[in-house]
């Protein structure tokens, strides 16, 4: 009888070992590419693209801090409860051997033995019962923290930068409809107002460097670039189209917010379409012209991966 409690004790199954809320090992890189990016992509792209690489390692930061607070809590809490199970097998084989020893000193008392035994037997478990209430109270009160831990991380948000859009020239066409609707899309084909006609057609500037964007449609994305059928970026097609058409404006896209912003649905031919890293030209019949790779006419949007969107703006006033 005195070999029960090592048994019972022996007999609890090991509990799974903490661990595995697995941190990423990488975190460190990822703010190392945010870093280089911002060192060696300079220019209103190259920063929006190094706030989203930041964004992303932070978010990932968190991420990780909570896998290890998670791995943390779990390894308390499943320690507690491995610790109190072991504490009630041991109860349990206590018991036993109490009951055990309850019925051997009965054996003397004749007649009366069995109901001796069983007096003894219910004070033993009244007994076992108490201490193990209490033992099961303790435990609560242990898993108290791990618990308030592993409900905090859930319910804290993470800041993760939302899905990249699809590259210019490869928009869902679903999508590109709706964004084409909004904007006053019609045939499909991009005819240009006559100037002169009005508070609705472009100016004689606008409309010109509206035919010089087009122009170059086809020419390949070059970071930098400002050679048309050799290589441009968005601000570069922009800032040589109004060139070419006796309007300066400035060369990156988030400056090129200039003259006065209008309303989505006051858009004439020649509005640029800015972000804080990209800008576009509207052409007419809900399409604007874009750098993409190659420059191209696209549905008019107002999202562009993760940058902010400042607008529409009208270089010619």
């Amino acid at each position: 009888m005195q070999d029960v409690p090592r048994l019972l004790a022996s007999a609890i199954p090991a509990v799974a070992a903490p661990g595995a809320a697995a941190a990423p090992a990488t975190v460190d890189d990822w703010f190392g590419v945010a870093e280089s990016v911002a060192r060696q992509w300079t220019g209103d792209a190259g920063d929006s693209a190094a706030t989203s690489l930041l964004r992303a390692a932070t978010g990932a930061a968190e991420v990780d801090g909570h896998a290890t607070g998670i791995d943390a809590a779990a390894a308390e809490g499943l320690g507690a409860i491995a610790a109190a199970a072991v504490d009630l097998a041991m109860l349990a084989a206590e018991f036993l051997v109490k009951c055990a020893g309850s019925a051997s000193g009965a054996m003397g008392a004749g007649p009366a033995a069995p109901l001796l035994a069983m007096t003894g037997m219910q004070g033993h478990a009244v007994e076992t019962l108490g201490e193990a209430g209490g033992r099961l109270a303790r435990l609560d009160a242990e898993l108290t923290a791990p618990t308030s831990t592993l409900e905090s991380i859930a319910g804290s948000d993470v800041d993760i930068p939302a899905p990249p859009m699809v590259p210019a020239g490869m928009t869902d066409p679903a999508t590109a409809a709706a964004g084409a609707s909004r904007f006053g899309a019609g045939s499909g084909r991009t005819a240009l107002p006559e100037s002169g006609a009005g508070d609705g057609a472009p100016t004689p500037e606008a409309r010109a460097a509206v035919q010089h964007a087009l122009s170059a449609v086809g020419t390949p994305y070059q970071w930098g670039g400002n050679n048309p059928g050799v290589g441009l970026d968005c601000s570069g097609l922009t800032h040589w189209a109004y060139g070419q058409a006796g309007v300066e404006i400035p060369r990156t896209a988030a400056e090129q917010a200039v003259g006065r912003p209008v309303d989505g649905s006051e858009l004439l031919p020649g509005d640029l379409v800015v972000w804080d890293g990209h800008v576009a030209m509207v052409v007419g019949d809900g399409q604007m012209v874009e750098a993409g790779d190659p420059v191209q006419v696209n549905p008019i949007r107002t999202t562009n991966m993760d940058m902010g969107f400042r607008g529409f703006w009208r270089p010619t006033g």
